[in-house]
């Protein structure tokens, strides 16, 4: 499938309906009813919204535009992705209430669900909510910058972010159907954890919740272990840190599907330990 587009780069709504269609008809393609109408949706919403379309339509991806709205959908390894990204340059951190609060009329208008799809209007709600509530507990600052995806259960992805090319990216999904924070590296070593622990805790010192204490032990324990074993990189790993009262940290280095997945903990003595089995329970002591 292929489509040339002027050099003006002008959409009409109806070409991108017509691709989308076109795409989940192809043979050979990993479709459910609920991608294919996640997609359809997000044309809809675009739509709905004022200015001119703009974009390209080529091979197997098509980018459209209008406002601060833009929809990619592409075919990729069987698979069709869909991800809306909306643009919030208007905001200094998405951590505060206006910014939580444009996102979560997004969701709301988006009519991406009917009454037959409640579940999946829980899974986005509670998404936002397990967000909301994290950033809660650490600086709102730290929450600049950032390009924040939330994944739908089917590999749907709504995405906010800054109109910065420095952004760190952070994801919110479910994982063994816990709603989960998880910030996205090319590597983790000392720097990012450093830069990490600024963004969210500030300098030390300072002022902290209980939750800012306990992530600050949990980063430089570990940090301290990369010293000590002259651990200078981690890449293609998911890097999981467990503190008190269930508190959780993830960092996912790399772009593999099944990343080397690893844990650990802090002991009463400030070290931190990796277990040797993964079902191993890890808690700060």
């Amino acid at each position: 499938m292929k489509e040339i587009i002027s050099e003006s780069n002008e959409l009409d709504i109806g070409q991108v309906k017509t691709f989308v269609d076109k795409l989940f008809q192809q043979p050979k393609i990993r479709r459910s009813i609920k991608t294919i109408r996640f997609a359809k949706k997000c044309v809809e919403f675009l739509e709905s919204k004022t200015g001119e379309c703009v974009g390209r339509i080529e091979d197997d991806i098509c980018e459209a535009t209008v406002a601060d709205f833009t929809l990619m959908v592409e075919k990729m390894k069987g698979r069709v992705t869909t991800n809306l990204i909306v643009d919030l340059h208007k905001f200094s951190t998405f951590a505060n209430k206006e910014s939580q609060k444009v996102m979560s009329d997004v969701f709301g208008n988006l009519p991406l669900f009917d009454t037959r799809e409640s579940s999946s209007a829980d899974h986005w709600r509670n998404l936002l909510s397990h967000w909301k509530n994290f950033t809660s507990s650490f600086r709102q600052k730290g929450f600049s910058n950032i390009e924040l995806i939330f994944c739908g259960l089917n590999g749907e992805q709504i995405t906010f972010k800054h109109n910065s090319e420095k952004l760190i990216k952070i994801m919110v999904h479910l994982n063994n159907n816990r709603e989960q924070v998880m910030f996205l590296a090319d590597k983790i070593n000392k720097r990012t954890l450093a830069n990490i622990l600024l963004k969210l805790c500030g300098n030390e010192g300072a002022e902290q919740t209980t939750e800012q204490a306990g992530l600050r032990r949990l980063l430089q324990a570990f940090m301290t272990k990369l010293e000590t074993d002259k651990l200078t990189n981690f890449t293609d790993v998911k890097l999981s840190m467990y503190g008190e009262s269930g508190s959780a940290f993830h960092i996912l280095a790399g772009n593999k599907d099944n990343p080397q997945k690893v844990t650990g903990y802090v002991d009463s003595k400030g070290e931190f330990h990796i277990p040797q089995k993964e079902s191993d329970q890890c808690i700060i002591l």
